[in-house]
């Protein structure tokens, strides 16, 4: 701020016509004020909503011919539990003093605030409303909105802002404070402006700047709150001829402090019949720390993947709808091996006379499910078809099998005998067999296949195991003659993802799984580092029995689950919703919070002069109920004068600045520390004028007006007098705002 002397150029022929005086015009500067300092909500539950609403106004004067028109340049929640509060405001509800309408036009639509910047939630701009560019609610010209002004108010004027209180299901019980900032603005004004440009901007107050409005409500919680165990169950593989109960459960438990009505629980329309609900869950009230059990049954009657969603309903506020998910047959198992299959007789190129059963030994494992349950086929390579079936008769796996000659035709065939798990997961062996002909004269490695033939050629005629047809082995070569090397085994990324069995693929027929990969929520150890969906929603990572999918809301931390007791220590241990003293913690203390946050501090202004005293003010909350202590301090303690420094409220004298101030003002840091066992901080900063510096004085307009008729005979000697006379020197004074 600055002051100005204006220097008036009077004739002293004129100072003789005393109706040609100046006219001094006293404009009042912009006073930010708020109707209320605490707004009070009252109790609310989760899910219920509290409304209250205060008023924001312009205080300096009572209308444009005696006051400035004041900016509002944000609106802005402080604190942490800014969600459970939702501001809003309507330009149209602007009234007047005296019931008169603002300058402006005001027809808007109301605008709900984006908590974090304080801005217009619908557009994030505030300069403009929803309706117009220009529309400056309640300012002097009807100019377009500077950026950075939400809305303007001409002096005796107010808004009501509208505040919603709703307790969300984070929220602990008990008190929830809130803090409203509400910031004043001024437009960039040329140093060389008129009096009419000086008052047609806008004016930020220069002594309040801004206000800090505390919000304050009570949560309730009487609620249920459903957990859900497992919400993923994969059943593995189950033999469709398997008459044993493949059953699981699905526990519901209400860990709330009040009852948990349970509405529904069914499985969704899309669920593969192989699923069955043997019994239901309560239908209706779960009492507080009640539980109730859903028995599924997976009874398959073939071996295809098998998917199903069971949907349960609660009144549960923060989890109105759980899903689980089951499978069966599908592949999912992370531990799911393939199987092997090997042909013990006969041997490569055997000669077959085609007169009876060809008779072959095999042996087939599967370490994921007995080897009586995977399917096997005999096929032949040069018919394209298959042969025969078999399965083994016990699970040790070893058996004879017959091929009628009949199914066979004359010449060197490969039969490859294929086997399949119950996750869709196959593997062969191969023989060749000379059936009913002689060895051709071109074989060299009696495999059966000569080397000249355009037809099924033996492509590497110093090995047996090399042949048209063959099972592809992990041995660099071209086992089966198509081309390609060792596809199919553990040498090769049969799925394209770069990485082989033996380069630490887990599962080469899933391109979503390497070493490395990214890990999902599929039940796949993508990552192939032994774990399942680990960092995932389903995924227990901290190992306390619970992954996020089962309602642990911190699964970081073994301390914080459903079954943990909850301790005073600031989070929702027991994932219930509540903390510390709420849910009648344990043990640890908890730091005191200020309301507000860093700068929390509220004054009841924000400028003032060397000698002034001023309030300043913190409030704060302390989940475990011990009373902090306070200790005051500001950047330079040798000018800093507090009436004590030990309190919540204190009064702070301004410090006398030195004489080399050049009327300008020091910026000086006010912090607080408030503390029990923990501390937190908060701070603001004031601005010290000089003594007399007239920070509280009024706007001067200084207007000279025309010459009185009757003031001289000569009609216009007068005025043509003024441009030869000396000038005369009265000094006023005028202040503009910064």
């Amino acid at each position: 701020m600055s002051r100005t002397l204006l220097v008036l150029a009077i004739p002293s022929l004129l100072l003789a016509c005393r109706g040609n005086e100046p006219v001094i015009t006293e404009y009042s500067y912009p006073i930010l004020a708020v109707s209320q300092s605490t707004v009070e909500f009252g109790s609310a539950g989760w899910g219920e909503k509290s409304q209250r609403s205060f008023y924001v106004s312009n205080d300096g004067g009572t209308s444009l011919e005696n006051g400035m028109t004041m900016a509002v340049s944000a609106i802005t929640l402080l604190d942490t539990t800014a969600e459970n509060y939702t501001i809003s405001y309507d330009i149209a509800d602007i009234t007047c003093a005296g019931g008169a309408a603002p300058a402006a036009d005001t027809a808007a639509a109301s605008k709900a605030l984006d908590v974090d910047t304080g801005t217009p939630a619908e557009t994030g701009d505030s300069s403009t409303d929803s309706d117009s560019d220009t529309d400056t609610a309640g300012g002097d010209t009807g100019a377009e909105l500077p950026p950075g002004v939400l809305f303007t108010l001409d002096p005796g004027c107010r808004i009501p802002i509208s505040v919603e209180f709703g307790p969300t299901s984070t929220t602990s019980v008990g008190d929830v404070w809130g803090a409203l900032q509400i910031e004043s603005a001024s437009q960039e004004i040329s140093a060389d402006a008129s009096d009419d440009e000086f008052l047609a901007a806008y004016h930020k107050d220069p002594v309040r700047l801004s206000r800090l409005v505390y919000l304050h409500g009570e949560a309730e919680h009487s609620a249920g709150v459903l957990v859900v165990r497992p919400r993923t169950y994969d059943f593995g593989y189950v033999n469709p001829e398997d008459t044993d109960d493949h059953v699981t459960f699905i526990k519901l438990d209400n860990v709330g402090d009040g009852d948990l009505d349970i509405t529904g629980v069914a499985f969704a329309t899309t669920c593969d019949p192989a699923f069955s609900l043997v019994s239901s869950p309560t239908i209706g009230t779960l009492a507080a720390g009640g539980s109730t059990l859903a028995e599924i049954r997976f009874a398959p009657t073939d071996d295809q993947a098998a998917y199903c969603q069971l949907l349960i309903n609660s009144t549960d506020p923060a989890a109105a709808d759980v899903d689980v998910t089951l499978t069966g047959n599908s592949g999912s198992a992370p531990d799911n091996e393939a199987p092997t299959v090997f042909i013990r007789s006969p041997e490569n190129g055997y000669k077959y006379s085609a007169i009876r059963p060809l008779e072959m030994e095999i042996n087939i494992f599967d370490v994921n499910q007995p080897a009586g349950t995977i399917g096997c086929k005999v096929k032949s390579v040069v018919q394209g078809s298959t042969v025969a079936t078999c399965s083994a008769p016990d699970d040790s796996g070893h058996f004879f099998l017959d091929i009628d000659p009949g199914d066979l035709d004359a010449g060197t065939d490969t039969l490859q005998v294929v086997v399949t798990d119950g996750s869709g997961i196959t593997a062969s062996a191969s023989v060749s067999v000379v059936i009913g002909i002689d060895f051709p004269v071109d074989d060299n490695d009696g495999d059966g296949y000569g080397s000249l033939t355009e037809e099924n050629q033996d492509c590497d005629e110093d090995n047996r195991n090399t042949f048209p047809g063959a099972s592809e082995l992990p041995d660099g070569l071209d086992n089966d003659c198509d081309g390609i090397i060792d596809e199919g085994t553990t040498d090769y990324d049969d799925d394209g993802d770069a990485f082989t069995e033996n380069e630490g693929d887990c599962s080469d027929f899933n391109d979503s799984a390497y070493p490395g990969a990214p890990e999902r929520g599929d039940g796949v150890d993508n990552d192939c580092d032994g774990l399942v969906d680990e960092g995932t929603s389903l995924y227990d990572d901290d190992q306390d029995g619970y992954a996020e999918v089962n309602n642990d809301c911190d699964d970081t931390n073994a301390a914080v689950n459903p079954s943990a007791i909850e301790e005073c220590d600031g989070i929702d241990n027991n994932c219930n919703g509540l903390r510390d003293s709420a849910d009648a913690c344990i043990g640890t203390s908890t730091e005191p919070i200020v309301v507000g946050g860093d700068i929390g501090v509220w004054a009841d202004q924000y400028a003032c002069e060397s000698g002034q005293t001023i309030t300043l003010q913190v409030v704060e909350y302390d989940a475990d109920g011990q009373v902090p202590t306070y200790s005051w301090q500001s950047t330079d303690a040798d000018v800093a004068q507090f009436d004590n420094t030990s309190g919540s409220t204190v009064h702070w004298t301004c410090p006398t600045l030195e004489d080399n101030s050049g009327g300008k003002a020091f910026l000086i840091s006010v912090s607080v520390v408030d503390t029990d066992a923990q501390a937190d901080y908060a701070y603001t900063k004031i601005a010290v004028y000089p003594e007399d510096y007239g920070l509280y004085d009024t706007y001067q307009k200084v207007v000279i007006p025309e010459k009185k008729s009757g003031c001289s005979s000569s009609g216009t000697a007068p005025a043509l007098s003024l441009m030869g006379l000396g000038l005369v020197m009265v000094g006023l004074r005028r202040r503009r705002s910064v």
